[in-house]
């Protein structure tokens, strides 16, 4: 069972949303920025940005003529100037962007169901699709590796090596898995009903994370030894859950805030976690992004929806400096942390010991995320 779902957003645009909101609740402060989608006469345009690694952000904007389909473009944002990734043409003339890692994007040829990789800013393309396969998906990227899924006989989890046909499968003896992120060492992922992590690059170092009592679950993230994900604990018990884990079933910490119906962990980075809760409003289902400072402690997590007045939005990645990007009401943003203070995870290498030091997310260099040319 798959238990993460990419929410594409309301088919609407939200004109209240300003530009830039700085809110402070105690001592947290985020500056929230909204990401360019430019409109167009007749077309509406909406979108989520999914990824950020050293200011540049990964994501897709979606654009609707009319009661045609919706046309879906890979898109990168430097600063709030966003740039369409470079289309394959032919019959593709859609595309989803996963993640980022240094100069390399990494999505989705969303017509013929091929994966991709982008280099130089966005203007080279790589179908990564090997040979002899039916279909194809890139969902994470790190250190030069590329991973995801690639169905031929079956469904094999896989790592590129930037080109189609230098790859790792690591299923070893599982029937079907995928790959869905990677921190260069390590990769996480899912089979049919459980998460995976891979501690190398071999499919003999396969883990099953799969928490005690859960139906189904999914590592979408990792960082330093810690994965992140979320576990379906049924209907009738407790729903689906965001989850912690530190390489092993046994370590599986719940994240869920007993206030929401579900909750899911979408990204770490520095030890800090983020995600999304859904609310139940009468009959409605309200999407609120979270982000959780001190997840090894049990700290309860920061709900970002208080930057946006309360507004329906996610949080999907989160870079090294505690940025965060997302999306508010079919928007794609970015919440600049400002005086937010994390207590992170301890190193990977540190297991057995309790690092209490107090990071500081401090001193951001404003000008290096809100340069004067757009500020």
């Amino acid at each position: 069972m798959r238990v993460l779902r990419l929410i594409r957003p309301h088919l609407f645009v939200v004109a209240a949303l300003a530009p830039i909101a700085i809110v402070s609740a105690g001592t947290v402060s985020y500056r929230l920025e909204r990401l360019d989608v430019p409109p167009a006469p007749g077309v509406t345009r909406f979108g989520q940005a999914t990824a950020i690694d050293g200011g540049l952000i990964a994501g897709t904007t979606y654009s609707h003529y009319g009661q045609e389909n919706a046309t879906d473009i890979a898109t990168i944002w430097t600063g709030r100037e966003h740039r369409p990734l470079l289309l394959p043409g032919g019959k593709d003339q859609n595309t989803i962007a996963h993640a980022v890692a240094g100069d390399q994007i990494v999505g989705s040829l969303v017509d013929s169901i091929h994966a991709a990789l982008w280099t130089d800013g966005g203007t080279k393309l790589l179908d990564l699709n090997p040979s002899g396969y039916h279909r194809s998906g890139a969902r994470g990227a790190a250190n030069g590796y590329q991973v995801g899924y690639a169905d031929g006989d079956k469904e094999y989890a896989v790592v590129w090596h930037g080109s189609a046909n230098d790859f790792i499968k690591l299923n070893g003896s599982l029937d079907s898995a995928q790959a869905i992120a990677t921190d260069g060492r390590q990769v996480v992922g899912s089979t049919p009903n459980d998460a995976a992590l891979w501690t190398s690059f071999s499919p003999s170092s396969y883990v099953n994370l799969a928490p005690q009592g859960s139906d189904g679950s999914e590592a979408v993230a990792v960082w330093n030894g810690y994965q992140v994900g979320s576990a379906d604990f049924g209907e009738q018990a407790r729903g689906i859950h965001a989850m912690l884990w530190h390489g092993s079933a046994d370590s599986a910490i719940d994240l869920h805030p007993a206030e929401f119906a579900e909750s899911r962990a979408t990204a770490i980075n520095n030890g800090i976690v983020v995600g999304s809760g859904t609310a139940l409003v009468g009959p409605e289902e309200h999407d609120e992004a979270l982000v959780w400072l001190d997840p090894l402690h049990g700290a309860p997590p920061i709900n970002l929806s208080r930057f946006s007045d309360g507004a329906s939005s996610n949080a999907w990645g989160i870079d090294r400096d505690g940025v965060i990007v997302g999306d508010v009401e079919g928007v794609p943003v970015r919440w600049v942390p400002l005086t937010a203070t994390a207590i992170p995870l301890p190193p990977g290498v540190l297991s057995g010991t309790l690092l209490l030091a107090a990071i500081g997310i401090v001193g951001i260099l404003l000008r290096r995320f809100c340069p004067a040319s757009f500020c």
